[in-house]
């Protein structure tokens, strides 16, 4: 059985975003299914585009003569290198435009870049890190961006290796190949 991580986070960070929910309760329950979805959307988008860079500097790490490698000689294996030096998102994002040689992604789309930084920023601070003094309004404040925020970014973001690499862009970027009939909120 072949996987694509990649494509498998990206539709599962769209399959909430297009789904149901069922329950008797009101507003006291829809709050927390909705805070649960967003949650989904924002963890496996961020997935998705971790898998993405991995999978792509995978591939220069074990190249012959690999670039990667010599840069980062002090790295013995892959893991090491993603645990390390390419740890941060934006910092393998970065890597990976010098190893592909083409424009940095901050030059090349700006608004994708700011939409990255308000992404990770979401992620970090709303669903991994929570702080509880002001975790309502921070909520808030992403509660009332797209709802597909997330999984737009990091599709705008890979498509954007595509295109700069005069790449066709896989369907699988801008729709999803999944979708949930709905949750039962009990």
């Amino acid at each position: 059985m072949k996987i694509h991580v990649t494509k498998s986070y990206l539709d599962m960070a769209r399959s909430v975003i297009d789904t149901a929910v069922y329950g008797d309760k009101e507003k006291e329950i829809a709050d927390d299914v909705l805070f649960s979805l967003m949650s989904c959307t924002y963890v496996f988008s961020f997935m998705a585009l971790t898998s993405f860079c991995a999978s792509h500097l995978h591939e220069f790490w074990v190249a012959d003569s690999s670039k990667l490698k010599e840069k980062y000689n002090h790295c013995g294996n892959f893991e090491e290198l993603m645990a390390g030096p390419l740890k941060e998102v934006k910092v393998a994002l970065r890597e990976l435009c010098a190893l592909l040689e083409v424009e940095k992604l901050h030059i090349a789309r700006p608004k994708a870049w700011r939409e990255l930084n308000e992404l990770l920023k979401g992620y970090r601070d709303y669903f991994i890190h929570p702080n509880p003094e002001n975790f309502h309004e921070h909520i808030e404040a992403t509660s009332n961006l797209e709802w597909g925020f997330p999984s737009k970014v990091v599709a705008e973001i890979i498509s954007y290796f595509f295109e700069a690499t005069h790449r066709q862009v896989p369907s699988w970027v801008k729709q999803s190949g999944l979708r949930s009939r709905g949750f039962d909120a009990i």
